[in-house]
């Protein structure tokens, strides 16, 4: 006989009252998530136009495909590859740890962008890596079935990116700019609120697990990539 000792990923179903819960808390945390973009969209309407608008909202649509790529890439294979608990928090934290390797460079190649040009375009692609850490850890909360941690590191993020906004003028006489920098400002006060939260790291587990993992992750990469892309070209 085999026993098995690890919790199930789904040890109890849940009640109708905690779901009605959890669906309120993924409502509440989509609602504020999307306020952050909304204001940052809104200050670039307001204080752009023409050409200028035309490649932040480029960048913009390359951001949100990014972002999408990264959430099908590693959620899918999260989802598909873990039966417990422990393995799930296992695959999260190595896929972090993943992440973490990938956005260094990119974080590089930023400071190089921004020493060559300071404009709302280069702050978005710098601020990337940042944007990806700090969506891979939202989605972790909700993934996990605790939708109400996303929504208070959401709500972090957009305090300090409206506070950062009052602080420079820009809420009242906006800069693209300064509207970029305060977006990207309250991606990474959520995301080291989140770190501060995360378990230990190990290079060697987050080694095997890419190991392990690799193939379907660039299959699931490359179809949503596809699939974002073939629809992003009309706009």
């Amino acid at each position: 006989a085999v026993c098995v000792t690890k919790e199930p990923l789904v040890p109890n179903l849940p009640t109708l009252s905690t779901s009605r819960k959890q669906l309120l808390w993924a409502v509440a945390d989509q609602i504020m998530y999307g306020a952050g973009n909304v204001l940052l969209v809104s200050q670039f309407a307001r204080s752009t136009s023409g050409s200028d608008l035309a490649k932040i909202s480029a960048t913009y649509v390359l951001i949100t495909v990014a972002l999408a790529v990264v959430r099908g890439g590693i959620s899918e294979v999260l989802i598909s590859s873990t039966r417990t608990y422990e393995d799930h928090r296992s695959a999260n934290t190595n896929s972090r740890i993943i992440l973490g390797f990938i956005a260094l460079p990119m974080l590089a190649l930023g400071a190089v962008l921004l020493l060559l040009d300071v404009s709302a375009v280069t702050i978005l692609l710098a601020g990337l890596p940042l944007l990806i850490l700090q969506d891979r850890m939202r989605f972790e909360w909700i993934q996990s079935g605790r939708p109400s941690g996303a929504f208070r590191l959401d709500a972090v993020g957009l305090a300090a990116q409206v506070s950062l906004l009052l602080a420079t003028g820009s809420l009242v006489n906006p800069s693209s700019e300064v509207a970029a920098a305060c977006w990207v400002g309250g991606c990474a006060v959520s995301f080291v609120c989140a770190m501060t939260v995360s378990g230990p790291y190990r290079l060697e587990e987050a080694r095997r697990w890419i190991g392990d993992n690799l193939r379907p992750i660039l299959f699931t990469v490359g179809q949503v990539a596809g699939i974002n892309v073939s629809g992003q070209i009309p706009v």
